[in-house]
């Protein structure tokens, strides 16, 4: 009879440490696909990032190309009399706005 009891008390421990290393395994492996997901996001969020940040690259390598021909027009422009007072007005209020803002 003690014996019985024995073995069944076995069985019973065996059988919960089994159900908590079901657990634990269980548990173990939803963190793992939490971490899955969670690695794969952050990829293509880095992938988004890069590519945004080379599409504002060559933004700015539009507009630095737009702004060196927006000088040579001004340079030219400013050559001829019809504007050069005219722009170096212009430069000379912006320059007092800037100093109306910044001082």
């Amino acid at each position: 009879m003690a014996t019985q009891q024995l073995i069944d008390i076995i069985i019973k421990a065996t059988d919960q440490a089994s159900a908590t290393a079901k657990k634990v395994d269980d548990r173990l492996k939803k963190v793992y696909d939490d971490v899955e997901k969670a690695n794969s996001k952050a990829a293509k969020s880095s992938q988004k990032f890069n590519t945004e940040l080379i599409r504002t690259g060559e933004s700015f390598q539009v507009v630095g190309g737009g702004a060196a021909q927006a000088a040579n027009l001004l340079g030219q422009m400013k050559l001829d009399p019809k504007f050069g007072s005219s722009i170096d007005q212009a430069k000379l209020k912006v320059s007092q706005m800037g100093y109306d803002i910044t001082g």
